[in-house]
């Protein structure tokens, strides 16, 4: 089983660049890379948290298990 972040979708289904994500979240360009191309095994709560606040999701359209 594997935890994956959907900010590819996400963000196509908005039409936001990384760029207007870090403006929006604070979160920096960088770590938003590495959160969409899967390159960070661990992200903070507080990370999330800002994630569902900009997109104005739920956890379950961030966040997708994968069996």
């Amino acid at each position: 089983m594997r935890v994956e972040i959907n900010l590819w979708e996400l963000m196509g289904k908005n039409k936001m660049t990384a760029l207007e994500l870090s403006s929006l979240t604070w979160i920096s360009p960088i770590q938003i890379s590495k959160i969409k191309n899967w390159k960070t095994t661990k992200i903070e709560l507080q990370t999330i948290a800002k994630l569902l606040e900009a997109f104005e999701c739920s956890p379950n359209e961030l966040i997708k298990i994968i069996k």
